[in-house]
């Protein structure tokens, strides 16, 4: 077995689908069918960038007894024995519909799976990256298999971070604060919301993160009305302007794992306003931080949070405060 390029150890990924396997005796399924990116790189350890293209297909048997099945194009076979754990894997060609259905329907047949109850990913905030077609066709291949959602498990196995994981995430975030750093001393009046844009993303990739990730802007302006000037949204061709206050919402992600956060900042000179409203929002985060310990819920968080504004005089910022953050790890 290859995994020289793994960013993992056999063991750890062995152990991510020990924890599965625990959650699919406990909810009666007999396998789980990956197709999805985050759940892939998670199980398989096999990393591709041809999750870009919607036309090629990459799957993975998880089944809960018996050797896991990778399932890719076969051009994807001499990479997945370099960075997968995943000894068996089955190839198949690349041709439109169909792509991969008769390869997984074999490899469950081979496992005798095909009068079991397999998971896929139906819900959950995760959608199966087959086309509905060929997921049609998949059911008729196997009349035997009743097909169940697999999502929550599969997020109840990721949401616990191993110490490497941990250590990637980190990692990531470091990128990021090196980024906003670099980037903090290169604004100025006259500047394109995209040309930042384009600092902020090459600032990521320099420091080794292997895509920038959602770099979005909120810039109060002065004068400004439109409603999409108040919310995170794009950059566009508009000129940076002395006096405006930007909210950036930014990240990246290194060897599979994102940063994602906010930092706030004024073109040129900060009004006393704009240092009240930051000083504010900036007591509000770290008493949330504040709250984190074992036993307390989110709801929690915000709270603590919301405290702090109406304590400052923000009652009605505090009243519309829905959340504090978000998670993250493979995904946002």
């Amino acid at each position: 077995m290859g995994m020289e390029e793994c960013d993992f150890t056999a063991a750890e990924l062995a152990g991510r689908l020990a924890g599965l396997r625990e959650l699919m005796a406990d909810e009666g399924l007999d396998a789980v069918l990956i197709s999805t990116e985050g759940n892939h790189r998670y199980f398989t350890g096999h990393v591709t960038h041809r999750w870009t293209h919607n036309y090629i297909a990459l799957f993975a048997l998880l089944p809960r007894e018996g050797a896991p099945v990778l399932l890719v194009p076969h051009f994807e076979a001499g990479m997945s024995k370099v960075d997968s754990w995943i000894e068996t894997t089955r190839t198949f060609p690349v041709r439109h519909p169909l792509q991969g259905i008769e390869a997984i329907t074999d490899a469950v047949r081979e496992q005798g799976l095909d009068r079991g109850r397999i998971g896929v990913e139906m819900g959950s905030m995760m959608w199966m990256r087959i086309p509905h077609d060929d997921f049609a066709q998949l059911r008729a291949n196997l009349p035997g298999v009743e097909f169940a959602d697999a999502a929550p498990l599969c997020w109840r196995q990721r949401a616990r971070k191993s110490p490497a994981e941990a250590d990637l995430i980190r990692q990531a975030v470091e990128i990021t604060d090196g980024a906003y750093a670099a980037v903090l001393g290169e604004v100025r009046p006259g500047m394109s919301e995209r040309e930042l844009f384009g600092l902020l993303a090459i600032e990521h990739l320099k420091r080794g993160a292997e895509l920038p990730g959602s770099i979005t802007i909120c810039p109060n302006i002065p004068g400004s009305d439109r409603e999409c000037d108040r919310t995170l949204r794009r950059p566009t061709d508009r000129a940076l302007v002395a006096g405006e206050l930007i909210t950036h919402d930014m990240g990246g992600r290194y060897r599979g794992y994102w940063s994602d956060y906010t930092r706030m900042f004024a073109v040129g000179e900060a009004t006393a306003a704009q240092r009240e409203a930051y000083r504010v929002a900036y007591a509000s985060m770290h008493a949330a931080i504040a709250a984190v310990a074992p036993g307390r819920t989110t709801a929690d968080l915000v709270e603590a949070a919301r405290e702090v504004m109406r304590a400052a005089g923000h009652g009605a910022h505090a009243a519309s405060l829905a959340g504090v953050g978000h998670a993250s790890g493979i995904d946002i």
